[in-house]
């Protein structure tokens, strides 16, 4: 006997609002009906589900914005940001745009808000916004907290490029909510001015930052990452590159951060902790590269600690201060300056003979440009003849 099995679909309607696409054509904040779509006007628009400003389209549920050019910010919006407050859920697609604040307008850097002084973008609680392909510049709020974005709700970057942000703490990143993913993303010269975390200062959650490179951030603690009182679950195939601060010139961790993982840390400097500075927990590192950090890679107070496995550095063990470095020592002549080596964010490629060429124990399967090992995966965030047998999908096509 046969039986005819019957395939039936169920269609559930649901109450969510179908999601739209607002360009922006305009390339300033202003919220005037000038026939123009400003980035302000669209984001009043995704927020509120309407047509609040008729230049641009009506929001509609989970909303992207999609800025067609150059945006450049002339004045404060509303609590030191120049832009509206994110309130809903939005994706802002950058199409390889910069939306900064004016160049022209003064930072002055006297620890008071000025006139001219604001912020990029601000996200309140109940917001998600994910930004991708874009470059924030140029924000400034000496006097006050996150030059860049403050965030207080969930983020996510996906090539996103901070430059040139400045604030008192937090030149580029202010995390009082959950921050998703940073990927394939950048932060280069930011700077906090008098205190801490030159490009992110966290005091809640971090889950990943994954293939992205921190280089010339400064503060006092905290060159590149301060984290405060939260949580950085893991960090790999990054790369931290000539930050520096008075307390760890990449990374000052007195919370709670989890693994560091196939990363590079290069030429950072501080007094104590040229690339980590620990004082409270311990820090995992794995198959890390540490080269040419001043005076040291490692320094831990109090309870803290680095553990791990298989790291490698250019210093002797008692003066890396880092944990289980391998017994080659890496001479520093056999790494590369920090420039485009493919993938979309800056490394520093290991060069022929290098003592980091094939040393990993169960690496990661790519590295910072997403390309994979020919044998064994490499020390550090780059891979010495990397090969392309994946799309950053996973998948071979």
């Amino acid at each position: 006997m046969k039986y005819l099995v019957l395939c039936f679909s169920l269609v559930i309607q649901t109450t969510d609002l179908m999601a739209v696409n607002i360009e922006v054509d305009g390339n300033d904040g202003n919220m005037v009906d000038d026939g123009l779509c400003s980035i302000s006007e669209a984001i009043i628009n995704a927020n509120d589900d309407a047509v609040t400003y008729i230049d641009c389209s009506a929001g509609d549920g989970d909303d992207t914005i999609v800025v067609m050019n150059d945006v450049i910010l002339d004045s404060e919006i509303s609590n030191l940001t120049g832009t509206p407050a994110i309130d809903s859920i939005i994706t802002i697609e950058g199409n390889g745009y910069v939306l900064q604040r004016n160049i022209v307008l003064p930072c002055t850097i006297n620890e008071a808000s000025d006139a001219g002084e604001f912020r990029i973008l601000y996200t309140n609680s109940n917001s998600k916004l994910i930004l991708k392909n874009i470059s924030i510049s140029n924000g400034c709020v000496d006097g006050s907290t996150a030059g860049g974005i403050y965030n207080t709700g969930e983020l996510t970057l996906e090539n996103t490029h901070l430059l040139n942000n400045i604030a008192t703490s937090a030149g580029a990143i202010f995390n009082s909510g959950t921050i998703i993913t940073i990927e394939d993303s950048s932060f280069t010269g930011n700077t906090a001015t008098t205190i801490i975390g030159g490009a992110i200062l966290n005091i809640n959650v971090i889950y990943s930052i994954l293939s992205s490179t921190f280089e010339n951030n400064s503060a006092f603690q905290g060159g590149a990452i301060y984290n405060n009182s939260g949580d950085i679950v893991r960090v790999l195939n990054s790369t931290f590159s000539a930050n520096n601060a008075v307390l760890g010139g990449a990374i000052y961790d007195r919370a709670v951060f989890g693994a560091i993982l196939n990363s590079t840390f290069y030429g950072n400097s501080a007094d104590a902790g040229g690339a980590i500075y620990g004082s409270v927990n311990s820090m995992y590192l794995k198959n890390t590269l540490f080269v040419s950090n001043s005076p040291d890679d490692c320094d831990v107070t109090n309870t803290s600690s680095t553990i791990g496995d298989n790291n490698i550095s250019n210093l002797e063990p008692i003066y890396s201060g880092c944990s289980d470095l391998i017994s080659s020592l890496l001479n520093p002549t056999s790494i590369g300056t920090l420039i485009d080596n493919g993938g979309l964010t800056k490394t520093h490629a290991l060069l022929t003979g290098s003592q980091a060429i094939d040393k990993a124990i169960d690496g990661t399967l790519t590295d910072q440009r997403g390309l994979s090992p020919t044998t064994i995966r490499d020390l550090g965030a780059f891979e010495f003849n990397g090969i392309q047998l994946l799309f950053r999908d996973g998948f071979e096509n």
